[in-house]
């Protein structure tokens, strides 16, 4: 896997490796002699990301224990007094929702305008399964 791969993760990479490779993969991840948290997780903020157990058990040993546990502390309460964003799910249902009845208005079921509205998106580059 090229550390040059920008924008796609891990995993994606994998499933298109040769099946003896992922294997391997597979094999190796469950005893690993580095951990690098090149990720956008890190156990030091984020406590149960993957292989952070390593991270802990090792970092339990160091002098530095007390304050990283502090700071993990504090993020947690950090979280739990922010309020929980609407999530993307919701809010392009709500849009969706929006959009329907606005199109149920200027576009009737079975109208003619709504007839030529469909075959004007159809045709359009956006669904034409080139994109």
């Amino acid at each position: 896997m090229d550390w040059r791969e920008v924008g796609r993760c891990r995993m994606d990479i994998l499933k298109m490796a040769p099946r003896k490779l992922f294997e391997e993969y597979s094999e190796a991840r469950k005893k690993p002699c580095i951990v690098h948290f090149a990720g956008y997780q890190k156990p030091w903020d984020v406590a149960d990301c993957d292989f952070s157990e390593y991270f802990w058990k090792y970092a339990s040993d160091s002098p530095y224990y007390t304050r990283l546990i502090y700071y993990i502390r504090r993020c947690l309460e950090d979280e739990v007094n922010v309020p929980a964003p609407v999530s993307q799910v919701e809010n392009l249902e709500e849009k969706e929702s929006f959009v329907r009845r606005l199109s149920a208005v200027f576009f009737p079921y079975k109208s003619r305008r709504r007839e030529i509205l469909k075959k004007v998106v159809k045709s359009s580059y956006i669904f034409d399964g080139r994109n």
